[in-house]
């Protein structure tokens, strides 16, 4: 997996994570269901964009040997849109699994694999 991929899914465990922890103890609206102006509810609308941006940028900025920003774009939009797929299914399989603590452990397991992967990446340039 790339850095990118990695970022987005520390980025989406987290989110996650926060989102299953404000939301658990919110009171519903008159209608039954989570209140629209919550704010584990804009956080998890306004995260969503916010991660999608931190993975592409993550990509744009180690493929900097890359001239041609037509290809890096590309390639950054590629992997903003892979890592946001790979961070849906890894921290739903996480929560699945093993709740809040898998959650956790998936978000310290990916921002290490990021360094490390970024590392290299800036190593190899």
């Amino acid at each position: 997996m790339s850095a990118a991929g990695f970022v987005a899914v520390a980025w989406f465990a987290v989110l996650a994570a926060l989102t299953l922890r404000l939301g658990a103890n919110a009171p519903l609206g008159p209608t039954g269901r989570p209140d629209p102006d919550a704010l584990h509810v804009n956080l998890f609308l306004a995260g969503i964009p916010l991660g999608i941006l931190a993975t592409g940028l993550t990509a744009w900025l180690l493929m900097r040997p890359i001239m041609s920003l037509w290809r890096r774009g590309g390639l950054s939009m590629v992997s903003a849109l892979g890592g946001l797929s790979a961070a849906m299914l890894v921290t739903f399989l996480a929560r699945e699994s093993g709740g809040m603590i898998a959650l956790a452990a998936t978000a310290v397991i990916a921002v290490v694999g990021a360094i490390a992967v970024a590392r290299r990446a800036l190593g190899a340039a």
